[in-house]
């Protein structure tokens, strides 16, 4: 039961560290108004508030596409799962669609992007890298300029489906970020807390930093390391990437 207990937090845990770090990705595609291609390799570690330390990795695909206001996404990821370099697990991972839209308020320059994502369980939770379940979540982003920088805030609930002898809570995700432009450069960081995935468990609080660089006005590389503040979260984790629009 640890194991399997471990192994599901680890799972969570990076399908919200992908969403965090495409909240960038989506506002630069929704201001080109074009369609995406996002390639990327992460990875998260910590023991999560067990005794067991645990190395996710994966390789995900984005496909993302804008028709005027409306956004929707695909994403696909193959998973690699490691607890004290003993035991291992590798496989396909859970799929997660997505649709939102985007609303600009010139009088007072707000951003209002409201969306839906599901999870579909593509992964073999047998094997314990994924849950078996469908999720459903729902998400808000509220960005202002501020001065030289852009902020925002990101709220997000996540309904988790129960696997087998095992009661997730839903999750509740709060993020306060700061971005700034500097030409081909942007630059970004952001507080996140989530409530706990298990009763008894603390809620999770990380800190990340993010950068993006447009090579060209059709391709751009980004990066997001972020860092646990508390037992709960992740010791690290990072992800690097390559966006192609098109």
């Amino acid at each position: 039961m640890r194991k399997r207990f471990n192994k599901s937090i680890a799972t969570i845990q990076l399908l919200l560290f992908l969403i965090s770090v495409t909240v960038l990705l989506t506002q630069t595609a929704l201001a080109s108004n074009q369609n995406y291609i996002d390639l990327s390799y992460g990875q998260i570690k910590g023991d999560f508030s067990t005794q067991e330390t645990t190395t996710l990795s994966s390789v995900s695909a984005v496909i993302g596409w804008y028709n005027a206001n409306v956004n929707t996404s695909v994403s696909f990821s193959y998973i690699d799962l490691d607890i004290n370099s003993i035991n291992t697990e590798s496989g396909i991972g859970d799929v997660v669609l997505k649709v939102g839209t985007s609303f600009t308020f010139p009088q007072n320059k707000f951003n209002v992007s409201p969306s839906l994502a599901i999870k579909l369980p593509t992964a073999d939770e047998t094997r314990l890298l994924g849950t078996g379940e469908t999720d459903l979540g729902a998400y808000l982003n509220i960005n202002h300029p501020c001065k030289t920088f852009i902020c925002g805030l990101s709220l997000g609930y996540i309904k988790m489906g129960d696997a087998p002898r095992l009661d997730y809570n839903n999750i509740v995700n709060i993020s306060l970020t700061g971005f700034k432009h500097f030409n081909k450069l942007g630059l970004g960081m952001t507080m996140q807390h989530q409530t706990a995935l298990f009763d008894g468990q603390k809620n999770p609080l990380l800190f990340g930093i993010d950068a993006f660089y447009l090579l060209s006005s059709d391709y751009g590389l980004y990066t997001n390391i972020q860092t646990g503040l508390n037992d709960a979260a992740p010791d690290t984790g990072f992800r690097l990437g390559f966006i192609l629009w098109v």
